[in-house]
């Protein structure tokens, strides 16, 4: 079935993607599509933590397709809009990292596994939005917005005994979402 639904998904790409998007994505595919293949055979990955892929993937799954139609002033620019992506790169690493130790039983173990790198990640961002704020409110705006998350990944490992699993995973991912509060103030931020 695996089989068929790639195969299906193929066709549908070659035949409605336009070629520019074939393009940009084909080596966000091929990466994604090796690590699925990793994942899923049962084989480790022998470079990299797991984690740490899905960290980069979700992140570059979710900013590529913006980046490639936005219009960079300046190479300064680039290399400004990367702060964020790092920053979420590293969140969804710790999302994972989190999910990871609570299924495993880990968290219970060293209390301190999941909500010190958490709290480290939370602090980190908090003075990088602050740094930020100064120049660039929109960067600074998605960093703090990724320290929340990261904080709240921190309270949800301490709550971890009175949540379900199933709550306590769903909430996790949820918090990845703390960027939304920020779409009311899209037209401001974007001045």
């Amino acid at each position: 079935m695996a089989f068929a639904g790639a195969f299906a998904a193929a066709c549908i790409f070659f035949a409605a993607a336009p070629a520019a998007v074939r393009e940009h994505d084909s080596l966000l595919a091929a990466a994604s599509l090796v690590y699925f293949a990793g994942v899923h055979t049962g084989r480790k990955t022998p470079l990299l933590p797991k984690e740490f892929l899905v960290g980069m993937l979700f992140t570059a799954g979710c900013l590529l397709p913006t980046w490639s139609r936005t219009a960079f002033p300046t190479p300064a620019a680039i290399w400004l809009a990367l702060v964020p992506a790092v920053f979420f790169a590293l969140l969804a690493w710790l999302n994972c990292f989190t999910i990871d130790r609570w299924e495993r039983g880990l968290a219970a173990a060293t209390a301190r596994s999941v909500a010190l790198p958490a709290v480290l990640l939370g602090a980190a961002g908090i003075v990088l939005a602050v740094a930020l704020s100064v120049q660039q409110q929109r960067c600074a705006a998605l960093v703090g917005c990724g320290a929340a998350a990261a904080l709240l990944l921190a309270l949800l490992d301490r709550l971890r005994a009175r949540l379900g699993p199933v709550v306590l995973r769903a909430a996790a991912d949820l918090v990845l979402l703390t960027p939304l509060v920020l779409v009311p103030f899209a037209a401001r931020l974007a001045r």
